[in-house]
């Protein structure tokens, strides 16, 4: 019984790098989910806004993959993609998802100005009587 070629160590490090993966990559969207969670009918904006987000953070290379958010939670789990010397400042990492967790959470915070709603009127017709 078994698989050939498995190993529980690397198998449980990678179950770890996912879930912290999932948490950082929440944290780094949070602001995008807080200002689109605020308007009806905007959810559509929001995902669209995130997919281009995180898109652009694909081509971040050098000092700019530490700082990107998106990327800098690749760092912070020390994801390597395959590549040897892979090498990523954890501290610019952990300050650049710190503050976008902060100006989301800021953003909660925040109150929205009320909007005016227009208020119609509604004619009532009067009850026929009879049949």
């Amino acid at each position: 019984m078994g698989y050939d070629g498995f190993a529980p160590i690397p198998a449980l490090t990678g179950l770890v790098q996912m879930a912290l993966l999932g948490l950082f990559l929440y944290l780094t969207m949070l602001p995008i989910i807080v200002l689109t969670s605020r308007h009806k009918g905007s959810f559509l904006v929001g995902v669209i806004v995130a997919f281009v987000y995180g898109f652009i953070g694909m081509f971040a290379n050098g000092l700019l993959q530490s700082i990107y958010p998106v990327s800098a939670a690749l760092g912070l789990i020390n994801y390597r993609a395959g590549a040897e010397g892979v090498m990523w400042n954890k501290g610019l990492c952990f300050i650049s998802v710190l503050a976008m967790c902060a100006i989301g959470v800021a953003l909660m915070f925040i109150k929205q100005k009320p909007e005016k709603r227009e208020t119609k009127k509604t004619q009532r017709t009067a009850p026929k009587k009879g049949w």
